[in-house]
């Protein structure tokens, strides 16, 4: 199996999948929200407010005449505006949400950064190993041509039995090796 992905489409991919990147890029937005919410403690304040009361009482007066009832709608709006003109913990939360807000840029940047080193070498760890086990099928293909010689030259006399068995565990390896280079290649191209 050769490796056919460019690695632009290997960086794409790690893009959308990649959780330590994905991570930084949450905190980066996270931070990035917390400059508005610290500036928001220098703008004015509104508070409005309203309220509805029904009164009721009873009088009793000296006279007999004078007794009854009374009922009165007593109405309270407010309104207060609020403005500070000087406050210097909000100076200081803006300027430190300012320095977290350039903090998690830069981490950003780094993991950006970070995330294109560790795809190139991903990729070319996988074109490594693939160039490794084409050179192993090659090499297995070369002993086997040398195990067919074995065995013809021991069939007409020219090698003892152990020159066969030899070439045969030579290839043998050749096998075995092709199948670690091909699990390595497997394992290259699924990091």
């Amino acid at each position: 199996p050769i490796f056919s992905a460019t690695l632009a489409q290997g960086y794409n991919q790690a893009l959308a999948n990649d959780p330590t990147f994905k991570k930084a890029k949450a905190t980066y937005l996270s931070a990035k929200e917390e400059l508005p919410i610290a500036q928001a403690t220098l703008l004015p304040s509104i508070s409005l407010s309203a309220a509805y009361n029904r009164n009721y009482e009873r009088v009793y007066g000296l006279n007999a005449g004078l007794e009854g009832e009374l009922y009165w709608n007593s109405h309270n709006y407010g309104l207060t505006i609020g403005q500070s003109i000087i406050n210097f913990a909000s100076f200081a939360t803006i300027k430190g949400a300012s320095f977290d807000t350039q903090a998690a840029h830069d981490t950003y940047l780094a993991a950006a950064q970070q995330l294109i080193q560790r795809t190139a070498s991903a990729y070319f760890s996988v074109l490594n190993a693939s160039d490794t086990l084409r050179y192993t099928i090659s090499q297995k293909s070369a002993v086997y041509q040398q195990l067919k010689t074995a065995q013809q030259k021991y069939k007409v006399g020219l090698i003892a039995i152990t020159g066969v068995y030899d070439a045969q565990a030579s290839y043998d390896a050749q096998i075995a090796q092709e199948i670690l280079d091909k699990n390595a290649l497997d394992n290259s191209i699924e990091n």
